[in-house]
């Protein structure tokens, strides 16, 4: 990743959006891991989602600490529902590798109704990462 482009996406005052990993040359990072301020990278394409949710804040806040290692569906699930983004993303059936937690979300897109969709159409079945602000 050292000769390609890195978009720290802390910079942005609100967003959220999902990071589809593939080879771009654009790397994405943002702080992460609640008061871990880690700093995950992936190359690939970013999406903003900012009409799905304006200013987001993370309901699980209590359930993330630091990278959460054994992040479970169930807790990916109820995080999706308390973002009301059920339906057009669910859980990964199992975990890719990697570290997750706060504001570095793996989920997977599926085909839904929702308006949002058509600019994830390509890449229903694939695993992304959900990311918006940190809370620290």
């Amino acid at each position: 990743m050292d000769d390609k482009k890195v978009v720290e996406l802390w910079t942005l005052n609100c967003f959220m959006g999902v990071i589809v990993p593939m080879e771009t040359g654009v790397v994405f990072t943002n702080q992460a891991g609640g008061m871990g301020c880690y700093h995950p990278k992936a190359e690939g394409l970013f999406i903003p989602l900012n009409a799905v949710t304006e200013h987001p804040e993370d309901p699980l806040i209590d359930h993330w600490s630091g990278w959460v290692q054994d992040v479970s569906t169930g807790l990916i699930q109820q995080f999706l529902e308390n973002f009301f983004l059920e339906g057009m993303f669910s859980a990964p059936k199992e975990m890719p590798a990697g570290e997750w937690g706060e504001a570095w979300v793996p989920v997977v897109v599926e085909n839904s109704h929702h308006h949002y969709i058509e600019l994830l159409k390509s890449f229903i079945g694939k695993t992304v990462i959900i990311t918006y602000p940190n809370s620290d």
